[in-house]
Parts: structure tokens; sequence; C-alpha cells
């Protein structure tokens, strides 16, 4: 996840710094939230707070190098609109498949074994509307 986020936010960086940051802004307050669960995890289960910190801070320096990467990779390939294109599209379709298939899925076990199909659904509309409402824009601004 945090592989797949920073990749992400260092594509939209180089796209529009605008959009990194709000990327990243995102992703201060998903990570916050994952850490502190993680962290207590491995607090419970590990004695050293040495080898907690080690596993706890692997997550944000990961992040941080495929932040760099995505950044750099974005950079180049933005000459290249197609291939540009390409790593952004790859780099969302991850994301919402570790977003329906972990997340959500973890999500819906966890009510009382009642399977809730329209959450996954609820994702891909939502994620349709802004695709649409951004193209419908683009179409505002040129005209």
């Amino acid at each position: 996840d945090a592989l797949v986020d920073g990749f992400l936010i260092g594509l939209s960086y180089a796209a529009t710094p605008h959009a990194g940051f709000i990327l990243s802004g995102a992703a201060v307050i998903e990570m916050c939230v994952l850490g502190m669960t993680f962290t207590s995890i491995l607090r419970g289960n590990l004695s050293s707070i040495g080898k907690v910190l080690a596993i706890a801070w692997a997550a944000p320096v990961i992040m941080l190098c495929a932040g760099a990467t995505g950044a750099a990779l974005g950079s180049v390939a933005v000459e290249t609109p197609p291939v540009f294109i390409g790593f952004i599209a790859f780099a969302v379709v991850c994301l919402l498949f570790l977003v329906t298939q972990e997340l959500l899925i973890e999500a819906m076990e966890n009510q009382n074994g009642e399977q809730i199909w329209w959450i996954s659904l609820f994702v891909f509309i939502g994620v349709f509307i802004v695709l649409f409402l951004e193209s419908m824009l683009a179409m505002l601004e040129a005209e």
C-alpha cells in the first residue's frame, strides 16, 4: 500500500504540484491512522522497542522512495503523454485493487458475516464521477 501510494503521489506531483500535495495530505492522514494501529499491534507482539521502530518505519521509508521514483519517472514520462497516462492508470488501478480486494473485503467480512456487495460499487461509482467531472471541466476550459 505504501509503495503504490508513494508512486502515485510522485506521479501526481510530476503532473501538477497541486495534485501531489493533495494526495500527500490524504496519505498523511491514512498513514497516521495505519501507523498507530500497526505500531500498537507490533508493540504487543515484540519485546524490543528497536524492532518495533525498525518495522514501523519501513512503510514511510518505502513510501518516500516510491514517491521519489514516481516523481522521477513522471517528470521524464510527462513529455510522452501515452506513457505518462499508462503510469497513472497503472497506479490508480493498483490502488483500487488494494482498496477493493483487501480493505473492503476485510471490512465486509467484519459485518457479522453479511456480504455488503454495494460498498465496492460505490467506490467505482465515486471514481467514475471524479473522472467524468474532470473530463467535463477540461472540455469547458478548452472552449
